[in-house]
């Protein structure tokens, strides 16, 4: 990410911890960024898609703890560990901004939730391998209550840090927690336990999510088109450009989005002003890092 336009971001964010959302202006966050307000809409076209950008540099330090994790030498036992210890090491770093104005950035609309609700759906499945990788197949059928009752015991620590404002060493805290989880998964496989949640009830939800992103999909590769077609470019361009629309269009329609192909034929449009935002939102939707 581009330094001045990170600098923004962390600039906003330490003003919406500290004022609220609506009560910072964008002339504020220009002067902390060391920029004027003219040059804060080259970064950003509002302040709601700074909000945007934010979400998804906090998602981002997430998802690089997961993939520093994924790619250790950790035995899956640790690196369980060594996640919720950074999870609640990150929200307790955080703690203003999600205290005072969480409820406010979900405001923007099915697409925020659904970029958190697939940051989520990713530390699901990353979790459910470890599960699998510490306690075998047997936990087949409870293996989505166990990753509940993990995310209930990590939240009710969270209320702590918020409510009571907590703190406590993150090694003990992390280590605690598995080590409770580790007895209630002895105990339910010891004593049979039937699950609460069925696999086919978690595919439900996924599915739905899926299907909210895909309709956000199809009209920005519209907006693409009709952006193109407005181009000042040469025919040849023009056609070449349709042609990749229509083939994302058409990949669109799959089951499973495969987003190493957006991210490359996306780099087509990039160099074109008029189509980069429509880039950057399809980018934001399907979790990928745009080419520039």
């Amino acid at each position: 990410m581009n330094e001045k336009k990170l600098k923004i971001i962390q600039e906003a964010s330490m003003l919406f911890a500290e004022k609220g959302f609506h009560s910072t202006s964008v002339q504020e966050i220009a002067e902390k960024s060391g920029i004027s307000k003219g040059a804060f809409y080259l970064y950003f076209q509002s302040k709601e898609e700074l909000v945007t950008s934010l979400i998804d540099y906090y998602i981002n330090q997430l998802e690089q703890s997961l993939e520093s994790l994924e790619s250790g030498d950790l035995s899956p036992k640790d690196k369980l560990i060594s996640q919720i210890k950074f999870q609640y090491e990150f929200v307790h770093q955080n703690k203003q901004l999600i205290i005072g104005q969480f409820d406010q950035l979900m405001m923007f609309g099915e697409g925020m939730k659904d970029r958190i609700y697939s940051f989520k759906t990713r530390l699901f499945h990353w979790v459910e391998s470890l599960l699998y990788e510490i306690y075998g197949e047997s936990i087949h059928l409870l293996v989505y209550d166990i990753y509940y009752l993990l995310e209930g015991i990590q939240s009710s620590y969270y209320r702590l840090i918020f409510i009571e404002d907590f703190s406590i060493d993150s090694d003990r805290l992390s280590t605690f927690i598995f080590h409770r989880i580790d007895d209630i998964v002895q105990a339910m496989m010891e004593k049979n336990i039937d699950p609460l949640i069925e696999e086919d009830t978690l595919h439900q939800v996924f599915d739905r999510i899926r299907a909210r992103k895909k309709e956000r999909i199809f009209p920005l590769l519209s907006a693409i088109e009709h952006k193109i077609k407005a181009l000042d470019a040469s025919p040849k361009t023009k056609s070449h450009l349709l042609e990749i629309v229509n083939y994302l269009t058409e990949e669109a329609k799959n089951d499973e989005i495969k987003g190493v192909i957006f991210k490359g034929m996306l780099a087509n449009f990039t160099d074109y002003d008029s189509l980069r935002p429509y880039c950057e939102k399809l980018a934001r939707e399907l979790d990928i890092e745009l080419l520039m």
